[in-house]
């Protein structure tokens, strides 16, 4: 835990950073992690007030209980998980689903019939729910 807490830390403090320094608005911003990138991911957003749009977690293994107190309304969820994924297991993706949705995210999990790894479904799963977040952003920028 303490390991994950200094990484997101390291990586919260980077992406402000580079926000101010190459002008982007995370609020536009999709996270996409995978097995321990997706762990860290889930912190995060979980801990931090990132104010992304989304996050397309695959495999997480979160298993941290510290919440922060901030809230992700508007902010899009994927959790991808293996029914024979003996890592990251399906029910730890309904956990996190819980911890994500009891801070406002509207989350969605998708389940394959595979292990630990990334499927062409789960891939095309991501495209399918990212295609109404792009339109979104799009939609936006054309008010502003």
């Amino acid at each position: 835990m303490n390991s994950l807490k200094e990484e997101a830390d390291k990586i919260y403090d980077e992406l402000k950073k580079l926000s101010a320094e190459y002008n982007f608005d995370l609020a536009k911003a999709v996270i996409i992690g995978y097995s321990n990138g997706a762990n860290i991911a889930a912190y995060l957003m979980l801990n931090y007030e990132l104010g992304v749009k989304g996050a397309m977690l695959m495999h997480s293994a979160y298993r941290s209980e510290t919440i922060g107190k901030g809230m992700m309304f508007d902010t899009e969820v994927l959790l991808t998980a293996g029914a024979q994924d003996t890592t990251a297991t399906a029910g730890e993706s309904y956990t996190l689903k819980k911890m994500l949705e009891n801070k406002g995210a509207n989350v969605s999990v998708k389940l394959t019939d595979g292990g630990h790894e990334i499927s062409p479904m789960e891939l095309m799963e991501g495209h399918v729910w990212y295609m109404p977040i792009k339109k979104s952003i799009r939609d936006e920028d054309k008010l502003l």
